[in-house]
């Protein structure tokens, strides 16, 4: 519609920039809603690492300078339970923001950071119940189209490859530093595998990608 009102009079000029200016805006309130759960994820993960330093605060009041999650005070016990509250809220926001095709890849690919973390954080107080569900996380985030486009034109180099790329090694790096995370806390968690840490591959056709190495 516009676009015929393009070389029409000055009335037809007026009602053109008005149905742009109301596009403007719908277009800015749907990029606004996309964002709406990647940014609340953003709030209830940052509410809950507040949350969770409370329970520091409170264990140096009460001079008790080791802290063990396990045997908190009822005071402490409360500000943990609302921390994990907060990063359980943050999950799900991040699923839901993580899923949203509309979002820029960059922002889904946040999202999975803020959830993996909030997946930690959850379970902080027992951090093995929290392993399975991160290399779920990976498997999902080493599924989405745009990665494995970034990661095959990367290593086949093709006409693509000298095409943005400092943004494609940019989410790159993203994948391979949320594989090493989760691979350093399980080696930490699990210190009884040592070597034998599995994580998931990123597959392209029939080649199995290590983002790790």
């Amino acid at each position: 519609m516009a676009k015929k009102l393009k070389d029409g009079d000055v009335t037809d000029q007026q009602f053109r920039n008005f149905i742009l200016l109301e596009l403007d805006d719908l277009k800015s309130k749907i990029d606004g809603l996309a964002r709406k759960d990647f940014l609340t994820s953003v709030m209830f993960f940052k509410d809950g690492i507040v949350i969770f330093y409370q329970v520091f605060d409170q264990q140096e009041a009460e001079k008790q300078k080791i802290l063990n999650l396990n045997d908190l005070s009822e005071t402490a016990n409360e500000f943990l339970l609302k921390a994990k509250e907060r990063f359980a809220d943050t999950i799900k926001r991040a699923v839901d923001a993580f899923s949203n095709e509309a979002l820029r890849t960059s922002d889904r690919v946040l999202a999975m950071k803020i959830r993996i973390s909030a997946t930690i954080m959850e379970s902080i107080d027992c951090p093995a119940t929290a392993l399975e569900s991160c290399k779920q996380c990976l498997r999902e985030l080493h599924e989405m189209p745009v990665l494995l486009n970034c990661f095959s034109v990367e290593i086949t180099r093709s006409v693509r490859f000298w095409f943005k790329k400092n943004e494609r090694r940019e989410l790159i790096a993203s994948v391979c530093q949320m594989n090493y995370e989760v691979h350093r806390i399980t080696r930490i968690v699990r210190c009884d595998l040592g070597d034998q840490i599995e994580l998931p591959f990123i597959t392209i056709n029939h080649l199995q990608i290590n983002p790790l190495r």
